[in-house]
């Protein structure tokens, strides 16, 4: 009889055993299973934090921002005119050592972030601390030069644009 026990003591134990192995099998996987669910709220939460901001704050780039201010300041008095679409691109090869292609797609980036007639005022203002802090005083010159020289290219001259111009020349370049 003492055998038939010791048979069932044991059998019990290794029942109790694997039952345990399972419920930490189950647990392994819940926690698992939680922090999936965690990773998941964080990856959502950054991703509507970014979608969130303006295309234009996302930028990095002084020659991507300098083409921006510059489509900024063209669209300014209505839509972009192929003159002022061939200075600009002439502005980007000559000061940026930009080739034909590159020009065009810096354009088409450009024109794409400062889409829907953004005010060039608004433009400059998000763009500031970029261009202050990626440029010397002489590029930022430069800088004034090319939306000047953009603004004039139709020949159309905007009042409120030069005075946008003006404005920011005296914010970067003080």
């Amino acid at each position: 009889m003492h055998i038939l026990l010791s048979i069932l003591g044991a059998l019990g134990t290794a029942v109790f055993v694997l039952w345990r192995l399972h419920m930490a099998a189950h647990m392994a996987s819940d926690l698992v299973d939680a922090a999936s669910s965690a990773r998941g709220f964080f990856r959502r939460w950054s991703w509507r934090r970014r979608a969130n901001v303006n295309p234009i704050d996302l930028v990095e780039d002084p020659r991507e921002a300098a083409s921006i201010l510059m489509v900024a300041v063209a669209q300014a008095d209505g839509p972009i005119s192929d003159r002022e679409r061939d200075a600009i691109r002439v502005q980007m090869q000559t000061r940026f050592g930009a080739t034909a292609q590159q020009s065009i797609e810096l354009l088409a980036r450009a024109q794409w972030m400062a889409r829907e007639g953004v005010d060039a005022a608004e433009v400059m203002r998000r763009l500031k601390p970029l261009i202050e802090r990626t440029c010397d005083t002489q590029h930022r010159r430069e800088l004034i030069e090319m939306l000047s020289e953009v603004a004039s290219a139709d020949g159309q001259h905007d009042a409120t644009t030069v005075f946008d111009i003006h404005r920011y020349s005296k914010a970067i370049c003080a």
